[in-house]
């Protein structure tokens, strides 16, 4: 096995684990949101972190985790499972 340098971390040898890992828990993000929006009907970014993120949001965490949440709504904007409603602050609804 080869040895992994990750940008961020600890080195890790099972490469193809590591990406099916953050594959896996990337769909599981990208579930989780449009499962809450289904729920809520329509939903800012922020309001989405608690139900999404749960124990991790923390204030030392909050902002990370919202660039990150909207990263997400951006991508399924593009597969068409979400729509932004816009208004300030945007808010987003399941398509």
């Amino acid at each position: 096995m080869r040895l992994t340098l990750s940008g961020h971390g600890r080195p890790f040898t099972d490469l193809h684990g590591h990406v099916e890992g953050n594959r896996a828990l990337v769909a599981e993000r990208l579930a989780a949101i449009v499962g809450e929006l289904r729920e809520r009907g329509e939903a800012t970014a922020f309001d989405l972190l608690p139900a999404i993120y749960g124990e991790r949001l923390m204030p030392a965490t909050a902002g990370w985790l919202l660039t990150k949440t909207l990263c997400y709504l951006d991508h399924l904007e593009g597969q068409g499972r979400v729509r932004r409603l816009g208004g300030e602050p945007t808010r987003w609804t399941a398509a």
